[in-house]
């Protein structure tokens, strides 16, 4: 099987390699993420939804469920499925692979990869349900501007999806039916090269539009959030 290979260094960690099926290539992303027990403040839904820098309103809104594999013993992978669809892993790969300093969204980046398998099946394994109500914004960098795409109730970009961008969403939670709190959430992706250009660009445009602080949130990823609802 034929494969890429990625090397990626920073002051921040070691030298990263990865190997990348060109049959199955997985997929990259670079996140930051902040998660609320209880809805946030107002501020913050008011600026995502109708106050921030907006070309186009935002995208979703359904109410989904994920199953995720029910597995307290770890926080760097999540595997799940949604609604019957292929098996999806995503695993942790740098818990600092970058830093934001672009207030506020300060703090590291994460690197993270995804991959798909149709063969893989949770049954038997005991699985938690996660709904979520998501609310999406996309952007992409093109000679150095930030441009918005704009997305469908399905989440789908109106125009040709580009091969790098930034997304930035707020979902509000819920497991077991329980109301489980809401997450806002950065994420870049592309090629290796492409996912902090595309991260510190959103980041930056976004933060000359003040938005608000949120010193109340936690910062985690789902794998660490969810490993936190299963053991409470």
């Amino acid at each position: 099987m034929l494969a890429r290979v990625f090397r990626y260094g920073s002051e921040f960690s070691e030298p990263i390699v990865l190997l990348v099926s060109q049959e199955h290539p997985m997929h990259l992303s670079a996140e930051a993420r902040w998660f609320w027990p209880v809805t946030p403040d107002a501020e913050l839904i008011d600026w995502f939804h109708q106050r921030g820098p907006w070309a186009q309103p935002p995208g979703g809104g359904a109410l989904k469920t994920h199953h995720y594999l029910k597995d307290a013993t770890q926080s760097e992978m999540g595997i799940k499925t949604r609604d019957g669809s292929a098996v999806e892993l995503k695993g942790l790969v740098a818990a600092t692979w970058d830093i934001l300093e672009t207030a506020p969204f300060t703090g590291p980046v994460e690197l993270w990869s995804k991959w798909y398998s149709e063969t893989l099946t949770l049954r038997p394994h005991p699985t938690v349900p996660v709904k979520k109500q998501r609310w999406l914004r996309m952007f992409t960098v093109e000679q150095s501007v930030v441009r918005e795409i704009a997305l469908d109730e399905s989440e789908s970009a109106q125009e040709a999806m580009p091969c790098a961008g930034c997304t930035l969403e707020l979902t509000q939670l819920w497991v077991n039916d329980r109301p489980a709190g809401w997450t806002l959430g950065l994420e870049a992706f592309g090629d290796i090269p492409a996912l902090a250009l595309q991260l510190k660009a959103v980041a930056t445009h976004l933060s000359v539009h003040c938005p608000p602080k949120w010193p109340d949130a936690t910062r985690n990823h789902y794998p660490g959030w969810l490993k936190h609802q299963v053991e409470n």
